[in-house]
């Protein structure tokens, strides 16, 4: 059975439409939200949040949506999904300058597939679904049966897009899909809940799954076997595991990426088994970084969040530069145009 659109906002759900809470309004609130464009490399940013009007012509907007991802489209980086989780799944086309809502129902993670734009995966509690002609429709292709237990994350295989991933927040981890999530099997079960999930896209049976306190774990086999690797990490640099905040993979690497945590801001050119910490302008645990982007064309170019501060570095976190962010609230995510590193984009939570 397809289930529309339409079906889904008007259950109960559709309350989340006629509510402030989830932030879809007429007014602002006090303090600006929502997304912000910067076309000059973060030194102006204008908030682009419109949705349209109401039957009075005022205007609609995002701007009290607590966005907690930005993804582009990886056909057509005009076209960017925003993941609101309790207020839904939204959409521009346009760069930001009109947003349009998908979906009113709680969402935590979402996967575009890398060749065509018109087939995508969410992840709403219990179930995963799959739309096929760009979000009009979406069908449920997986239902999670264990009490309690709710997706956390999906992966997806970049070489083979039919390949599904999903952890959920009870320890199972990479139950795979391979024919575009038609039938799944599992592959591993930790005794941990795993909070988020990540394929590398150079090598698609390198998969990373992390605790939420911070603990990496890495499999080389496609989920089948796995290994912790933060130990690595608390040996060589005397850092202990603290709260993951986001894993970033570096262009140009096979298996190379930047971790952040509560203390800092790592780096490993080897799927980590060897680690590096950047020198950062803070002490180590003195600041909570909320947000990390890497110029998907040049690893160098990095960029970090943490309270009103834009961190920037062309030189791999060698120097930084310090700007200011266009709200107070905290930066969620950032995103830096494919072919333009000078646009970033941020979503901002509440």
């Amino acid at each position: 059975m397809t289930v529309t659109r339409t079906m889904l906002i008007t259950l109960p759900l559709a309350l989340i439409l006629m509510g402030q809470a989830c932030g879809v309004g007429k007014t602002s609130g006090p303090t600006p939200g929502g997304v912000f464009r910067s076309t000059d490399g973060a030194t102006t940013w204008q908030q682009v949040v419109y949705v349209g009007q109401d039957e009075e012509g005022k205007p609609i907007t995002i701007d009290g949506v607590g966005i907690n991802k930005l993804v582009f489209s990886p056909q057509d980086p005009d076209v960017i999904y925003a993941v609101a989780g309790a207020a839904g799944l939204f959409r521009t086309t346009n760069r930001g300058e009109q947003w349009q809502r998908l979906l009113a129902i709680p969402v935590s993670a979402l996967v575009l597939h890398p060749r065509d734009r018109e087939v995508a995966y969410m992840a709403s509690q219990k179930r995963l679904w799959r739309t096929t002609d760009a979000g009009v429709n979406w069908q449920p292709v997986y239902l999670e049966a264990t009490p309690e237990v709710e997706i956390t994350d999906l992966g997806q295989d970049q070489q083979n897009p039919d390949a599904i991933y999903l952890s959920t927040n009870r320890g199972v981890v990479a139950i795979k899909s391979d024919d575009s999530g038609e039938r799944w099997q599992l592959t591993y079960l930790f005794d941990q809940s795993m909070s988020r999930l990540f394929v590398n896209p150079r090598d698609s049976r390198i998969l990373y799954a992390v605790q939420a306190n911070g603990m990496i774990w890495r499999s080389g086999d496609a989920g089948v076997t796995w290994t912790e690797i933060t130990s690595n990490l608390r040996e060589q640099l005397k850092v202990s595991p603290r709260a993951f905040q986001d894993l970033v993979f570096l262009p140009g690497e096979a298996d190379g990426f930047l971790y952040v945590n509560q203390q800092g801001l790592y780096r490993s050119l080897d799927g980590g088994t060897t680690w590096q910490e950047l020198p950062l302008l803070t002490a180590p645990g003195a600041v909570k970084i909320s947000a990390l982007a890497v110029n998907p064309q040049r690893q160098q170019d990095i960029w970090y969040t943490t309270g009103g501060v834009l961190f920037s570095s062309s030189d791999g976190g060698e120097r930084w530069r310090t700007l200011p962010v266009p709200s107070t609230l905290r930066v969620s995510s950032i995103l830096v145009h494919p072919r333009d590193p000078r646009t970033l984009y941020l979503g901002f939570s509440r």
